[in-house]
């Protein structure tokens, strides 16, 4: 067993198909599923059930796949450490995403960290954005890009960018500005994802608001 069965094997379990897995790694299905075959040799146990479908994780590759990610990280933060010399700016980040949010800028910022700072590692946590200001003052990641945040004490705000929603309306409907604001819909019945634990849901929830799923 080595890291990069390792780091094979998590990509494996994360997008859940041999063959986006191989091509995210670029390197060749085959050589890929070889290598799965020589770790669950090695450790005596079926990492994953294959289907026509893709691959699903047995418990045992559950339980690898979480310490996996500890040993991942910890070489990578040993590396790190040692090459601190060369980049002064190194360590882990974390920063909480909700998943719309994360499909926009996940890429973008993932490479102009490493290009930037190669010596950091950063951690993308995908949550609903009802539960990323949470996790911030718990201390489970460093820092958060939450929508609508209202000020808490102890916690730093900084506006980051202005996202734009749009209103799809029936034409039949009496409201004919360009621009509207939540006043104007109150009393519109409204199509929304449940309303927790998605923050702009319950904004848009006023008192006459017919929310429906």
């Amino acid at each position: 067993m080595n890291t990069r069965q390792m780091r094979y094997f998590i990509k494996v379990f994360e997008l859940g198909n041999m063959t986006k897995a191989a091509a995210t790694l670029h390197i060749a299905q085959p050589a890929l599923t070889q290598q799965i075959h020589l770790l669950e040799a090695e450790l005596g146990v079926p990492l994953f059930i294959r289907s026509t479908r893709g691959v699903k994780p047995t418990e045992e590759g559950t339980l690898l796949y979480k310490h996996a990610q500890t040993i991942v990280r910890q070489i990578d933060n040993t590396k790190a450490i040692l090459h601190r010399h060369d980049n002064p700016v190194s360590g882990t980040v974390s920063i909480a995403l909700a998943s719309s949010t994360a499909r926009m800028l996940a890429l973008p910022l993932i490479h102009q960290v490493k290009q930037r700072y190669p010596s950091v590692i950063l951690e993308i946590v995908d949550l609903p954005s009802a539960d990323l200001t949470r996790q911030v003052l718990q201390g489970r990641v460093d820092f958060a890009l939450t929508p609508d945040q209202q000020e808490i004490k102890g916690m730093v705000l900084k506006p980051f960018l202005v996202e734009e929603l749009l209103l799809l309306l029936h034409a039949d409907t009496n409201i004919k500005k360009r621009r509207v604001n939540i006043e104007d819909i109150k009393n519109v019945p409204l199509i929304l994802q449940f309303a927790q634990p998605f923050t702009l849901s319950n904004r848009s929830c006023l008192p006459g608001a017919t929310p429906a799923l």
